[in-house]
C-alpha cells in the first residue's frame, strides 16, 4: 500500500524538506504519530490522515537534482 501526500504548487521545497527531517527524527526515536493534511478545493476538498510508525516504510520523492539548503535553527 502506498500513500501519496499531495502538496500544492505553493509548497516550498524548503518546507517539505523540513517536514521530512522532522518525520524522520521522530521515527528514529521510535515514535508513532498521525499525520494529517487538507485538500484544496481544486483537489476536491476534504482531508486525510495516515499513521506513521517506525516499522512502516517511508519514501520521500522530490523533483530536481538539488536539495535545498536548510536553516538548522528552524528545523530544531
Amino acid at each position: 500500500m502506498s500513500t501519496e501526500i499531495p502538496l500544492s504548487s505553493s509548497s516550498s521545497m524548503i518546507g517539505v524538506s523540513q517536514l521530512k527531517i522532522v518525520i524522520l527524527a521522530k521515527v528514529r526515536r521510535g515514535e508513532s504519530f498521525s499525520f494529517s493534511w487538507e485538500y484544496t478545493a481544486a483537489a476536491g476538498s476534504g482531508h486525510s490522515s495516515i499513521w506513521i510508525h517506525p516499522t512502516i516504510p517511508l519514501q520521500f520523492n522530490f523533483q530536481g537534482s538539488k536539495e535545498p539548503l536548510l536553516n538548522r535553527a528552524r528545523v530544531e
